[in-house]
């Protein structure tokens, strides 16, 4: 048998005993039973918080999925600034140049025409320069051509143009979102908001602007030509002014509002229907059809009331104006 020799035990290192002070500035040993306290301490809180806000919403209904909110009152000029400058300041402007040229100039065909008129009846052998006002009058037609195509194809491409940056964000946000998001808000709303609210901005938007402006230049020019052919007739102005401003008061909240709830009750339906998609196997399974198919018809009747009652009030806003 072999046994070390006394060279061999004095090789062996002899281990060293730490000081006091070594050991003082040594990193402490976390101690995991202290930290499963901690977390059972901290999980033991968060329990009794919770059960202290669930007694003290006892009877209230707590939904998982959030309801879909409904704006009120008017809306915002910060939401009128916001689509501006999608479509683009440039093109803002080109917009607004084109506008108050285009009814310039349809000002200054119709005071031309008149100007024209006076002419020939203050001229008695009928000696009058046909060549100078025909053509002049012809330059204000074509100069109106030219900026009512000028002011179109503006509106278009800048509507266009926001259309598809407010897609683009939406998009970008939909894919950033947490997966929380998914879990709180029906995919019918989702499909809702890029569908038809899309649809409106992409095609509805633009023709409305266009009406609108077009309606706005050819009443300030009906009333500018009245207000320098016939002076007299600018008091009637006014109580005219009053009666519009109080059907406008009457009609545009009623009618903005029940835009708001047909697009709201417009995402149950893509909701219901995409549910019933998915899970059709089971339906017929259990022969519940009838069941889903009266349920999507309550769906699609709340949503044509709405619709119904919006085309109502637009009826209302045609006789009334018909009438005054």
């Amino acid at each position: 048998s072999y046994e070390p020799d006394h060279d061999d035990q004095e090789a062996k290192p002899e281990e060293e005993e730490l000081s006091e002070s070594e050991l003082a500035d040594l990193p402490a040993i976390p101690d995991v039973n202290q930290t499963i306290k901690r977390r059972k301490s901290r999980l033991s809180r968060k329990e009794s918080s919770c059960s202290i806000k669930g007694n003290n919403n006892e009877g209230k209904d707590e939904k998982l999925i959030a309801e879909e909110k409904v704006e009120k009152g008017n809306i915002s000029f910060k939401t009128y600034m916001e689509y501006l400058k999608y479509m683009g300041v440039t093109f803002a402007v080109v917009i607004l140049i084109s506008f108050l040229l285009q009814y310039g100039s349809q000002l200054g065909n119709s005071l031309w025409l008149s100007e024209w008129a006076n002419a020939n009846d203050n001229v008695k052998n009928g000696d009058v320069n046909l060549f100078l006002y025909l053509g002049i009058y012809a330059l204000f037609g074509f100069l109106q051509t030219i900026f009512v195509l000028g002011f179109v194809f503006a509106v278009l491409y800048a509507s266009i143009r926001a259309s598809a940056q407010i897609h683009a964000q939406m998009f970008t946000r939909i894919l950033r979102v947490p997966m929380s998001f998914f879990d709180t808000t029906p995919l019918g709303r989702i499909l809702n908001r890029f569908s038809k609210d899309m649809n409106t901005i992409d095609e509805r938007l633009p023709n409305s602007m266009r009406s609108f402006v077009n309606v706005m230049g050819s009443v300030a020019i009906t009333l500018i030509t009245i207000a320098i052919m016939i002076p007299i007739m600018i008091p009637l102005f006014i109580p005219l002014a009053a009666l519009y401003i109080g059907v406008q008061k009457l009609y545009i909240p009623t009618s903005r509002q029940l835009k708001r709830l047909e697009s709201v009750s417009r995402s149950p339906i893509y909701n219901q229907f995409g549910e019933t998609l998915m899970g059709l196997p089971s339906i017929r399974a259990y022969g519940k059809k009838e069941n889903f198919i009266r349920y999507n018809e309550g769906l699609v009747d709340d949503n044509v009331r709405s619709y119904y009652l919006n085309m109502m009030s637009n009826r209302w806003l045609s006789a009334r104006l018909e009438v005054t």
